[in-house]
């Protein structure tokens, strides 16, 4: 059983996102964490994600990461984009866009500097609004 998909479906992606490739034969990156499986610790992804299992710990991609409806992370997560279909109790960091659909559940505190919560969605916990890197520097006193 493959745990990483490259060929998963692109229609769930946020307007915008998972383009075409630039060349014919450059293939886009999307990995797959399956129903059913479970992963604890670290992990970072390159490309897009879509997560249906279970992940605790820490988890980022570099493009867009979409928590399916059956998938149950217990993590800190960061991305491009973050789409929550599933249920995430941690804090998240999304670069560009956060969106919690009318399933999602998110317990925790939220950076962002664009948001946007579907009727039906819950999200309890701290929203801050505004570029992350801004803010970090600042924090750094940069």
């Amino acid at each position: 059983m493959a745990l990483f998909r490259k060929d998963r479906d692109r229609s769930e992606l946020p307007q915008g996102f998972g383009a075409a490739p630039a060349s014919p034969t450059e293939s886009p990156t999307v990995q797959f964490l399956s129903q059913g499986s479970r992963l604890i610790g670290t992990v970072a992804f390159e490309g897009s994600v879509r997560i249906e299992g279970h992940v605790e710990g820490e988890l980022s991609a570099g493009d867009t990461l979409i928590v399916g409806e059956s998938a149950e992370v217990k993590a800190q997560i960061s991305g491009t984009s973050i789409v929550v279909h599933g249920r995430v109790t941690g804090d998240i960091t999304a670069r560009h866009h956060l969106e919690i659909r009318a399933a999602g559940t998110v317990i925790g505190h939220v950076t962002t500097p664009s948001r946007a919560i579907h009727e039906g969605a819950v999200f309890d916990g701290r929203c801050t609004m505004g570029d992350p890197a801004l803010k970090t520097n600042a924090e750094l006193g940069k």
